[in-house]
């Protein structure tokens, strides 16, 4: 049946789509982090969090200056933001 091929294509090109505007947020978030001082900061976003890794120890300031980023890009609560940096 042509249909269901045809919703498969589109339920595809959506999920293609919802993957490269998570990628670009990424690496808006990974600039960000970069001009904030955090040049090795990688930004990896799922539909459940996010996981920010950095190669550095991070103060309590820091690690909140990146939560609040995070969070203020891409809505989601600090709850579902994990830091995790060279101490973790």
């Amino acid at each position: 049946d042509g249909t269901s091929s045809e919703e498969q294509k589109e339920a595809a090109q959506g999920r293609l789509v919802a993957i490269m505007a998570g990628s670009e947020v990424e690496m808006e978030l990974e600039g960000l982090l970069m001009a904030q001082g955090l040049p090795d900061a990688v930004v990896v976003l799922s539909e459940t969090g996010a996981t920010i890794m950095v190669d550095s120890i991070l103060t309590e300031e820091e690690a909140a200056r990146i939560g609040d980023t995070v969070s203020g890009m891409t809505g989601m609560s600090l709850e579902k933001i994990r830091i995790i940096d060279h101490r973790s």
